[in-house]
């Protein structure tokens, strides 16, 4: 305990750029229960940074395990998910300096997968000293006569990509000038590995034009156990965030059998992707043996929250939309149709295939169906009303699939009688 010390990460101003930051600190510190019990991570608001106690001789060993489960995430990622290639500013001034193997065709997901596998990278992110100066440097600085948000100290050889800066003003005006005043941003190794790291875990795929990340937010770094693999779980599904409800929906339905080691191992397997080389990814979820550990957690409350940023992919990334999920409802829905069918039929195989219809948008009076059972689960309209209409519109399905148009789906009376027994119980 004596050889502790602080290395402080300051934390960007409210934008993706911080929840990146914090969606990377939530990983290390769910990590850092394998290397050492003492190591705490410890939000300071005064100084708008976070503290991480450790011992300085047990730094290499994290970073190196948050980075190679990084590389593990990202590469199955890249293996599966769409992603929009490499702006060409971002592939020759930062992506290809640090790989030769980055092309034209390389997409983002490449190219932090080569961040996190680079060796000058690596070695600023496993160096106590280098990150305890680097990471705690956000500042503005003047160079040749352009003022650059800098990103640590050192070098700082890198722009910001693209992707990381949407609300980052390139020009800003200046005030009483009739000009535009030059601002950039630039990172160190450190800095440009702790983002990808960030990056890894919150890139949730790309739907149409538009890029999907989910990060997690600042409460979730003292509830790490039970934040990050819901985290995980949410972002390798492959599911349009956008409309937000049925997105909602449809992950509260599917994290119960994602967020446990075995639960996630059997979904890769699913995939064709073996999970006996994803030690470090296993790491992260819930072990199966806690299983009511977040049964029980949801009944007192308190689950961290998610924050969904959908971008729009033109020449220019451009913030479409923001949302912060409160799953904490919807995940004690689930939980208790499981409870009351005595399985997971109705939620993992006929409720979700209702909500699967709804993704995207497409189907109008599915959507509907679905914001009655949100608003119900949410206590805002009757069980029986959000169960007669989204029956209505099963049969109204139904009926389409059998004149031609459109796919069937059905749900037991069973799966019934226990949603609306479900809703009882929320309410």
């Amino acid at each position: 305990m004596s050889g502790r010390s602080v290395l402080t990460i300051t934390l960007p101003p409210p934008s993706i750029l911080r929840d990146l930051t914090i969606t990377a600190i939530a990983l290390i510190g769910r990590l850092a229960k394998d290397v050492s019990k003492d190591i705490e991570v410890r939000p300071n608001p005064l100084s708008d940074s976070i503290d991480i106690v450790i011992d300085p001789g047990l730094w290499p060993s994290l970073m190196k395990l948050a980075l190679d489960t990084a590389h593990q995430i990202i590469d199955i990622k890249s293996s599966r998910l769409r992603a929009p290639r490499l702006n060409f500013n971002d592939f020759r001034y930062v992506f290809r300096r640090l790989s030769k193997d980055v092309s034209r065709e390389s997409t983002y997901l490449d190219g932090f997968k080569y961040v996190l596998s680079n060796s000058g990278v690596r070695e600023d992110l496993m160096d106590f000293i280098t990150c305890s100066k680097e990471l705690s440097s956000i500042g503005l600085v003047r160079v040749r006569g352009k003022d650059v948000i800098a990103f640590g100290t050192k070098g700082l050889q890198y722009p910001m990509p693209q992707i990381l800066k949407v609300e980052m003003y390139e020009t800003g005006l200046t005030f009483h000038k009739p000009y535009t005043l030059d601002i950039s941003g630039r990172l160190s190794n450190a800095w440009l590995g702790l983002l990808s790291i960030g990056f890894s875990v919150a890139y949730a795929g790309m739907f149409g034009a538009n890029v999907a990340l989910v990060t997690l937010t600042e409460e979730s770094l003292s509830r790490v156990d039970v934040a990050v693999p819901i985290e995980v779980s949410t972002t390798l599904i492959n599911v349009n965030p956008d409309p937000i409800i049925p997105y909602i929906l449809y992950i509260s339905l599917r994290i119960p059998d994602l967020m446990t080691d075995k639960g996630l191992a059997s979904y890769l397997g699913s995939l064709g992707i073996s999970a006996e080389s994803l030690t470090n990814l296993m790491k992260l979820m819930l072990p199966s043996t806690k299983v009511e550990y977040l049964r029980r957690f949801l009944k007192v409350g308190g689950l961290p929250k998610l924050k969904v940023h959908t971008m729009g992919v033109t020449r220019v990334f451009t913030v479409l939309n923001r949302a912060e999920l409160s799953l904490e409802p919807t995940l004690r829905f689930a939980y208790l149709l499981d409870n009351i069918c005595g399985s997971s039929v109705c939620r993992s195989e006929e409720l979700i295939s209702v909500v699967g219809l709804g993704l995207g948008g497409n189907e109008p009076k599915v959507l509907n169906a679905l914001t009655y059972l949100y608003e119900a689960i949410n206590r805002a309209k009757s069980p029986y009303e959000a169960t007669y209409i989204l029956l209505r519109t099963i049969a109204e399905l139904r009926a389409e699939a059998e004149a031609g148009r459109g796919r069937a789906v059905r749900i037991s009376k069973e799966c019934l009688n226990a949603i609306v027994k479900a809703l009882e119980a929320m309410s």
